[in-house]
């Protein structure tokens, strides 16, 4: 293809995707905030609240890698389009939620829920490594818009119509989004960036869920440790944000939309780092130091939420280094991931990594509801304080073997 034509065609399908990750964001964070509340109106207790979130990180673990595979075989349009198809079903069965019963059938097709996988791996197929970490950056920008957007929408259907109607509203939106992505995306996009692929595509023969193919990459330079590292980095963030609603809800007595407006307002902060820190911190920085100092940041976050946090402005003050670290980490460990795999394995490797947020999501509502019936509230940024702690330890020696 002419460079300029290919150059023309790639500005358009990344548009297509920040349009269609912005549509997606907005709709998941809709059903984020209206999901606790709906949950209450049929009568759910906390421990019942963090079954139905364990199931659906354990239906996300187990889509994971083979939804990243799928993508790599059959081409990202195709990916896409199942991705916001389960995000339509997930969210068309929320609205008819009547029952507890159909509360956790939603969450069945939310095995396909990965468009910010797909999307990642369009941004991987059309960038070099120089430009890898700035374009998923301001992928997460595009994100960033619709966590601001989604829980103030949602909490405004909610109070004015209902939480049904607010996931009927994230349902209209993901059907917008597949019409979208069959015009306007191609079949596959591995062909349309920059640099060509340095192997060739994995043939759709193939398995989808080849296991001895997921091995071979986790025994690549690098890629085990890095899968350590975000397992572990992401273990706390799992126990705080599954239960962030429901102790919002009982700690702190916040309505639909005041948790509405603190969601949004971590939408915001995720712009600001994804949509302009990031460049100037991988300009200056390289990946690894960035990931370190990430560690150390929640590592002092996690103290301060044990004991300084009394009120909702204590929390708000904590939140935000907590999501501005969080959200360089989650670019860095993705950018890194790409960049450390042969090209025609992008999917794969994002899957895995997805699996592990899909398997820290599965178990740490269970831990935390535990800490928090157990210990309290505050019990949670100990445990946060102590892993990271131990994270620093490991690295340290890892470093000096």
């Amino acid at each position: 293809m002419d460079p300029k034509k290919r150059k023309a065609v790639v500005k358009n399908i990344i548009y297509t995707i920040h349009f269609n990750i912005f549509l997606y964001s907005t709709a998941y964070w809709i059903q984020t905030g209206v999901l606790p509340f709906l949950s209450k109106k049929l009568e759910v207790n906390l421990v019942t609240f963090g079954y139905l979130q364990t199931t659906f990180s354990v239906i996300q673990l187990i889509g994971g890698p083979i939804y990243g595979r799928y993508g790599d075989l059959f081409g990202t349009r195709a990916a896409l389009i199942i991705a916001f198809s389960g995000a339509a079903l997930t969210y068309g069965l929320l609205a008819m939620a009547s029952s507890i019963t159909i509360l956790f059938l939603s969450r069945l097709p939310s095995i396909f829920l990965h468009a910010n996988h797909g999307a990642q791996m369009v941004i991987a197929d059309c960038t070099n490594l120089d430009e890898r970490a700035e374009g998923l950056g301001k992928l997460g920008l595009s994100y960033g818009l619709g966590m601001v957007l989604g829980p103030i929408a949602g909490g405004f259907i909610t109070k004015h119509l209902s939480e049904q109607s607010a996931a009927l509203v994230a349902c209209f939106l993901s059907i917008i989004s597949i019409i979208s992505i069959f015009i306007m995306i191609p079949k596959k996009t591995k062909a349309l960036g920059t640099t060509p692929p340095d192997t060739p595509e994995p043939e759709t023969k193939d398995s989808l869920l080849d296991i001895t193919k997921l091995i071979e990459l986790l025994k690549l330079p690098g890629i085990g440790f890095l899968m350590i590292v975000k397992l572990v980095f992401t273990f706390p963030l799992g126990i705080f944000n599954g239960l962030f609603s429901i102790v919002a809800i009982d700690e702190f007595g916040l309505n639909p939309e005041q948790n509405g407006l603190i969601l949004s307002f971590t939408g915001f902060l995720s712009i600001i780092v994804q949509g302009f820190l990031i460049e100037q911190l991988t300009k200056r920085y390289n990946d690894k130091n960035i990931l370190f100092g990430c560690i150390i940041v929640q590592a002092m976050v996690y103290a301060s939420l044990s004991f300084s946090v009394h009120s909702i402005l204590g929390l708000c003050l904590v939140i935000t280094p907590q999501v501005v670290v969080s959200s360089i980490a989650n670019i860095i460990f993705s950018s890194t991931l790409t960049k450390s795999v042969p090209s025609a394995h992008n999917g794969a490797v994002l899957g895995l990594s997805y699996s592990i947020d899909a398997f820290v999501n599965a178990i740490s509502p269970l831990i935390g509801g535990y800490l928090m019936s157990s210990f309290g509230w505050y019990s949670i940024g100990l445990f946060g304080f102590g892993i990271y702690s131990i994270t620093i330890i490991f690295w340290m020696v890892s470093d000096r073997s």
